[in-house]
């Protein structure tokens, strides 16, 4: 199941309306920043229980990972838009399963790390919040950028396709702790991640120290 994420999702959301949500996915970050330390505290205190070490985090990164795919199999994932199997992996679904948990790893670091200082800082009044939408839209540029290598024709428009497809099918299985999400459209969600990954670009991004 996703308890894990929608967890983390449900801290979050518990900070905020859901007026201030569709704010949030309409691009104002503003309201992201102070939610920093509910996510730093539920992060260390329920999914590492203290347990700061890179063992520790890589392995919450993989849960959390395996938790935003949920029950999504290849088939859901390459939306039926592989039919030929042009280069798609034996197993789509652990392939992108090891590619999230090492963006998550970087997103634990942010949640339970100092900031950036110095060269790396993040720029602007809102430093926790830039820092997770750049690792967000990072995340999900990485994620269409494997899934074109997969689908048959090759192409960024049907790979995007396949992503929808995949966010839909997650979204209609989410779970009771964040309604609110579930009454938000796919659309609206995959247009607010596809936008988000657009406007950030092929960045590196910004690691926090641990």
């Amino acid at each position: 199941g996703g308890g894990l994420l929608e967890g983390v999702a449900a801290v979050a959301l518990n900070e905020m309306s859901l007026t201030t949500l569709m704010e949030v996915m309409r691009g104002n970050i503003a309201h992201v920043e102070h939610l920093r330390p509910a996510l730093r505290r539920h992060f260390l205190e329920t999914l590492l229980r203290g347990e700061t070490g890179a063992a520790a985090i890589s392995d919450l990164a993989g849960r959390l990972a395996e938790s935003a795919l949920g029950s999504l199999t290849s088939d859901d994932i390459l939306g039926g838009a592989n039919p030929a199997g042009r280069t798609a992996p034996a197993d789509a679904r652990e392939d992108l399963r090891k590619l999230m948990r090492d963006h998550f790893i970087t997103a634990i670091g942010l949640a339970v790390a100092p900031l950036p200082t110095g060269d790396n800082a993040p720029q602007g009044p809102h430093p926790f919040a830039t820092s997770l939408r750049q690792w967000l839209g990072n995340m999900v540029g990485a994620l269409v950028t494997a899934l074109t290598g997969w689908v048959a024709d090759g192409r960024r428009e049907t790979a995007l396709l396949a992503f929808r497809g995949m966010v839909q099918r997650r979204l209609e299985a989410i779970g009771p702790d964040v309604a609110p999400l579930a009454s938000i459209t796919g659309a609206v969600v995959t247009n607010s991640l596809l936008e988000l990954s657009e406007s950030v670009g092929p960045q590196q991004p910004l690691s926090a120290p641990l």
